[in-house]
Order: C-alpha cells, then sequence, then structure tokens
C-alpha cells in the first residue's frame, strides 16, 4: 500500500491514518484497459471521489438466482456496479466472509485499485506499474446503503 500511495498516478488517501490491523487493507481491483482505466477515474473525480464499497443484494427472477452486487457509492451520491457474484458461488460466500472480517479489522476501512492492462502479459495479474489508481474508503454495510435488493427487470 505505501509503494501504491506514493507511486499511483491517482491517489484518494483515507480520511484518517488506517491501522493495518490483520492482512492489511482489503481491496477490490478492476483491471481494465488503459483508455477506461483513465476514463473511470476521471468520472470518480468528478463525481468528488469514492466515497464507499458496499456488497448489496439483488436478484434475477426469470433465473430465480441471488447475487451480491458490487457496488461504488461516489461523494456525490452515485453508484457505480463493478461486479456480480453468484451468492450461492462457495468460492464467493468464503471471499465475501474473508472481506467482512478484514474490513472489521481495519475499523471498516478499504480500498479500490484500478489497473491497466486488460490484455497482454498483465491480464488478470497486474503488477505495481499496472495499478494506476489508488482510492482508499470506507466499507458500507447494505443496509446502510439503503436501496434495499435490486431485481432484474425485462426492459420492452
Amino acid at each position: 500500500m505505501e509503494f501504491l500511495r506514493g507511486n499511483a498516478q491517482f491517489y484518494q488517501s483515507a480520511e484518517l491514518e488506517i491501522n493495518p490491523a490483520g492482512d492489511g487493507l482489503p481491496v477490490v481491483m478492476i483491471q481494465t484497459s488503459h483508455p477506461k482505466a483513465k476514463t473511470m477515474i476521471q468520472d470518480l473525480k468528478e463525481a468528488g471521489g469514492v466515497k464507499a464499497i458496499c456488497f448489496n443484494p439483488g436478484e434475477d427472477p426469470f433465473q430465480d438466482e441471488q447475487y451480491d452486487l458490487g457496488i461504488l457509492q461516489a461523494e456525490n451520491k452515485e453508484l457505480y456496479l463493478f461486479g456480480e457474484f453468484n451468492e450461492g458461488d462457495p468460492v464467493h460466500q468464503e471471499a465475501r466472509k474473508k472481506w467482512e472480517e478484514r474490513c472489521q479489522l481495519t475499523k471498516g476501512w478499504c480500498g479500490l485499485i484500478i489497473a491497466k492492462g486488460l490484455m497482454g502479459a498483465s491480464r488478470g495479474q497486474p503488477q505495481f506499474k499496472d495499478m494506476i489508481a489508488l482510492f482508499e474508503v470506507r466499507w458500507l454495510p447494505a443496509k446502510d446503503l439503503g436501496i434495499g435488493p435490486l431485481q432484474l427487470m425485462p426492459m420492452f
């Protein structure tokens, strides 16, 4: 984290010093193409930065599936979907459990890393040089987001 704080092209620091307890700061990493990463960072900056990361319930009633929706909340209250995770997936369940435990150890602090390199050697394995933005933000429990479960609706 210290390396990224000093070397990322964009850094949004926490309001206070984060206690690096346990395994360290839990992070969500979004890896995309360099142009899309730059656009995403600019959009988030224009929205006042990232306020929180949340996992909110979602459902697809047509497929009878339940999801955890990864959501970024910007300072201007806009919401951005960054991931859709099948609630029944045991790998996701374990990762989500560890995420919440780590967020509790950091007193609700977590991070968002935006990395470039969707294609090529760093695909799926971004190196430090590929990590171009670090946002230190709050973790927000779904109930605190206040939108309730989201349901997929058909578009006619």
